[in-house]
């Protein structure tokens, strides 16, 4: 796993995307052990981030299951197995707060 997220925030990063955070949610969920989640500034730049992530993901041999969500929703989801994707614009972000959500706070 620790090189599937190796690639998944190589790629957010190649894309300058926004706060990269790995949330490690192991033991919290049976669907997913970590969430990587990211923001980008434009609705073009989460489209960039999403088919930068599929691209070196694919090349590795690690495909993604489903994507659900628009850029214009300002919020898209990539299930890799145990690592589910978050990309959003700021104020999806902002809004849901994965990140408390799912802290141990």
């Amino acid at each position: 796993m620790k090189k599937r997220l190796k690639i998944i925030i190589d790629a957010c990063e190649a894309k300058n995307a926004d706060d990269i955070v790995d949330l490690d949610i192991t033991g919290k969920t049976v669907f997913a052990d970590h969430f990587v989640i990211v923001s980008g500034s434009s609705p073009r730049k989460l489209d960039a981030i999403k088919d930068e992530i599929e691209d070196k993901m694919d090349k590795e041999g690690h495909f993604v299951r489903s994507i659900e969500g628009t850029i214009d929703s300002g919020w898209i989801i990539m299930d890799y197995e145990d690592i589910i994707v978050h990309i959003f614009n700021s104020d999806q972000r902002r809004f849901y707060n994965i990140e408390r959500l799912w802290s141990d706070k």
